[in-house]
């Protein structure tokens, strides 16, 4: 949030920027619920939300600058391994387990080429999923502005 916020002060039109576009990292995770992750579906739901509103017209028409989100799915990194420590029980932990092992192996490349997508076609606001295997795909806000 603070780094969206920056970068408006420093880009906006309207404080001697050229305007531009920020691209936000979230997850998949902040477009739905996650049971086995509810802090951090909370936190990258919060991302989502700052990017819907931040990437309203409202804002685009004062600051020139464009707002929007990646979310890919779930990676097997670290972070989903190690969650199983900090679990808040032992049927989480065990089902983060299994959960964990089953994900698909999505590189690098598969996430830049959507952010590339992004930027190129995106809308202000948008909000692109990226996940395994598949052609990323826009996600709308369920209740228009």
């Amino acid at each position: 949030m603070r780094g969206t916020l920056l970068a408006l002060e420093r880009m906006g039109i309207n404080k001697g920027g050229d305007g531009g576009v920020v691209v936000n990292i979230s997850s998949i995770t902040g477009l739905k619920a996650a049971p086995l992750g509810p802090v951090y579906a909370a936190t990258k739901h919060a991302i989502v939300g700052l990017t819907r509103s931040l990437g309203s017209e409202f804002h685009h028409k004062i600051s020139g600058v464009k707002v929007q989100s990646l979310c890919p799915s779930l990676v097997r990194t670290d972070l989903v391994i190690n969650s199983v420590k900090n679990a808040f029980s032992p049927e989480v932990a065990q089902t983060l387990t299994k959960f964990a092992a089953s994900l698909a192996d999505m590189s690098a490349e598969t996430v830049a080429e959507a952010l590339i997508k992004l930027l190129e076609e995106g809308r202000n606001g948008a909000c692109m999923v990226v996940v395994a295997d598949k052609t990323p795909f826009y996600v709308d806000s369920p209740i228009p502005s």
